[in-house]
């Protein structure tokens, strides 16, 4: 399983009501709960970087072969980054946008305008 959980920004959470615990959070779940899924990845942005947690079980993987799959995880996305700084075509949807309530289609319309 992947979960995205967003972006995290301490400018931001600051001004807010509520900040990142500066306690550590512990188990997400009782070691004696059985797992639903062998994988479970997590990731979210804190502070402009990504930040990945991929949990899996002993029982089932080495953790060498955990460490060979976060190093895989990487390697694709620097290529992923890489090819998007270096495609100069390389294209833009709304969701790049998400503060200013677009879509697709409205912003299409905004570039067709500016291309005028």
């Amino acid at each position: 399983m992947f979960n995205y959980l967003g972006i995290f920004n301490s400018d931001e959470n600051r001004q807010g009501k509520f900040r990142k615990a500066k306690e550590k959070a512990g188990n997400d779940r009782s070691p004696v709960n059985k797992r639903p899924y062998l994988l479970d990845v997590t990731g979210n942005i804190t502070d402009g970087e990504l930040i990945l947690h991929i949990n899996y079980s002993k029982n089932y993987h080495k953790s060498s072969t955990m460490e060979e799959l976060a190093k895989l995880f990487e390697n694709n996305i620097l290529q992923i980054i890489g090819t998007v700084e270096t495609d100069e075509s390389a294209s833009i949807s709304a969701v790049d946008f998400e503060d200013a309530d677009l879509t697709d289609d409205d912003l299409d319309d905004l570039l067709m305008e500016l291309d005028n």
